[in-house]
């Protein structure tokens, strides 16, 4: 295997000691197409302490790896320092996990989904200027407004995780304000379905007020840290 061989296949940058392999455009569905880095030893490619002599025995090696991480594997490029690292996953988490849709908004960048009937549930990520290394994670829901610094991916989708949780109890509360001075009743008209794997549709009918209550007194145990 040679440089010449590796560039049919791949886009490379760097020394036989040291190269970063890109899939080319037509491979690469999405991102920068990083795949690995690998060094260039007696006609052999090395990666993760393993030589592979041909480019498809390469090639099965890096997409396997690159299948493997916890996060998109273009986020693995030694290229980008760990800020960019850290903003990419949190946005990708958001994104491709949590399935926000992304949108521009007087020229920022808006993460934003649908969470009960009238609102939005919206994330701001920004690098935090006067905070080397910190990402900024300011999200809104309503009147309501959450702000938090991180400095790794993990402690940003914990953050994450908290602000939705803590919207939809709040989304929860406004409902039960709601339904709280309507006439008598009211509330035991409302039809809730839940998704369910035991119904042959997907989702089955389950009581609007035993629902609510659940999932506020499990909201208020998460917020007291029970």
């Amino acid at each position: 295997m040679t440089r010449k061989d590796l560039q049919e296949k791949f886009n490379i940058l760097g020394e036989n000691t040291n190269i970063t392999l890109f899939r080319k455009s037509e491979d690469a569905h999405t991102g920068i197409g990083y795949c690995g880095n690998i060094t260039l030893k007696n006609g052999k490619a090395v990666f993760n302490g393993e030589k592979y002599a041909t480019i498809n025995a390469l090639d099965h090696a890096l997409r396997e790896w690159g299948e493997g991480l916890e996060y998109p594997v273009d986020s693995y490029c030694p290229m980008y320092n760990e800020t960019w690292r850290t903003e990419s996953r949190i946005i990708w988490y958001l994104r491709d996990k949590l399935g926000f849709k992304q949108v521009t908004r007087n020229w920022e960048m808006v993460y934003e989904k649908p969470i009960g009937p009238s609102f939005n549930l919206e994330f701001f990520i920004a690098q935090e200027r006067n905070d080397e290394g910190k990402i900024g994670i300011t999200s809104k829901y309503g009147p309501y407004i959450y702000r938090n610094s991180v400095d790794n991916a993990e402690d940003g989708i914990a953050s994450i995780n908290t602000i939705v949780s803590v919207s939809v109890s709040e989304m929860a509360k406004d409902i039960i304000e709601v339904i709280s001075v309507c006439p008598v009743g009211v509330s035991d008209t409302i039809e809730a379905y839940v998704p369910s794997k035991r119904n042959i549709l997907g989702f089955e009918k389950v009581d609007f007020k035993t629902m609510m209550i659940q999932r506020l007194e499990e909201q208020l145990k998460v917020l007291k840290g029970e």
